[in-house]
């Protein structure tokens, strides 16, 4: 949801923290990069599903090779 948040810093509804090649695909004239000074970022992904929901063989599968935490 890249072009989301990039249209909500525009239009003064937040700030983010974007990847270089993400900003750097961007076009928006408003939105304006400021380069964080020896940063150590790492990803924390996470994956979200409704409870109860109907899961898939494929995101069954996904889900045991991945380490959850709940």
């Amino acid at each position: 949801q890249w072009d989301l948040i990039i249209e909500l810093v525009s239009s003064n509804l937040g700030i983010t923290l974007l990847p270089k090649s993400i900003f750097n695909k961007q076009s928006n004239q408003n939105v304006k990069i400021i380069p964080l000074e020896n940063s150590t970022l790492l990803w924390k992904l996470g994956i979200i599903t409704k409870k109860g929901a109907y899961h898939s063989f494929a995101l069954k599968e996904l889900l045991k090779m991945l380490v959850v935490e709940k």
